[in-house]
């Protein structure tokens, strides 16, 4: 799931399984010197939130 909002790309990570929590975390790490703002979430409705706000 994706918006762009001022050139910039949201990426929300729906991730509900311990094992791919690391990889995810991994992930995260690597967008914070990008332009992508990547944030993780167990649920979709919590990363709808997120991206649309």
């Amino acid at each position: 799931m994706h918006q762009r909002t001022k050139h910039e790309l949201k990426i929300a990570l729906i991730v509900d399984k311990a094992p791919l929590l690391d990889l995810a975390n991994n992930y995260c790490e690597l967008m914070k010197e990008q332009t992508f703002e990547c944030n993780i979430f167990q649920t979709i409705e919590g990363a709808r939130n997120w991206v649309n706000n």
